[in-house]
């Protein structure tokens, strides 16, 4: 066992995370190869410019699911997902 069981990395709709998190996610997922990651994005209608479904399908899913160590998504604000009924939009893609 690693350091860490589980980490739960959250990305956000800005142009920073945009750029980098793919950079970002492999140094983890290669430094920590015992610890499982989870992406969590959040689902706020407000922020689905990026984390939108078509970008889950087409970009985040296939590069994070390259890692041995992929664990899975992570949706985070419930609340907004009730009412934007987000996951059931990306859920297929984990």
């Amino acid at each position: 066992m690693g350091i860490f069981e589980r980490v739960h990395v959250r990305i956000y709709d800005d142009d920073n995370c945009e750029a980098y998190w793919h950079l970002a996610w492999d140094r983890w997922t290669a430094a920590y190869p015992a610890t499982r990651f989870y992406v969590g994005m959040t689902a706020s209608e407000m922020t689905h410019r990026w984390v939108h479904p078509k970008n889950v399908y087409y970009d985040i899913a296939p590069s994070v699911q390259k890692a041995d160590n992929y664990g899975g998504f992570m949706i985070w604000d419930r609340y907004a997902d009730k009412l934007s009924n987000y996951i059931s939009m990306v859920k297929y893609y984990a």
